[in-house]
């Protein structure tokens, strides 16, 4: 017989919580950008094997902003 396939129940974030990852992350995205930062993070992603570390680090920082402004933009309605 085959095991029952294992499924993780939702989780549901709140609004409220919603607001404190987006600040959070926006201050990780400040941080990234931040004198050498974006330079120390190339550097690392280079020494861990990265194909293109420049780059890499570049999307990485721009994905937290993007991430960020979008968890800032949503509003919740009350019809969910």
């Amino acid at each position: 017989m085959p095991a029952p396939e294992h499924r993780q129940s939702p989780t549901t974030v709140s609004a409220d919580e919603l607001t404190r990852i987006a600040e959070l992350l926006a201050i990780i995205d400040g941080f990234l950008r931040s004198h050498q930062i974006p330079e120390l993070l190339a550097q690392h992603l280079h020494d861990i094997g990265v194909d293109h570390p420049g780059y890499d680090a570049a999307l990485l920082i721009d994905q937290i902003s993007f991430t960020a402004h979008a968890l800032r933009a949503y509003r919740p309605t009350d019809e969910g």
